[in-house]
């Protein structure tokens, strides 16, 4: 069975998880379209997670990553909250 996957390695999408989001960069890509992730605006963390689990970024969301508003965007996952330390 021939797999295309949907994203490509540096893009954004937001991984959806027990009703949390959380926008994630591709950083690399495994097989069974499962890739690799990171996030974090002052902290950094990674994994893995299946292409269904991920959502494209919405048009509002687009302009928001486009025009550097990040702390506007989906970030449920455990972050450090903004200049915390």
């Amino acid at each position: 069975m021939n797999t295309t996957n949907k994203y490509k390695v540096g893009d954004h999408a937001i991984y959806v998880n027990n009703n949390k989001e959380q926008i994630i960069t591709i950083d690399s890509i495994e097989s069974n379209l499962k890739y690799k992730y990171y996030y974090g605006l002052e902290g950094f963390h990674e994994g893995y997670v299946q292409e269904k689990q991920l959502r494209d970024l919405s048009p509002n969301e687009k302009y928001l990553l486009n025009n550097k508003c990040y702390y506007e965007l989906p970030r449920d996952f455990y972050d450090k909250p903004p200049f915390s330390d």
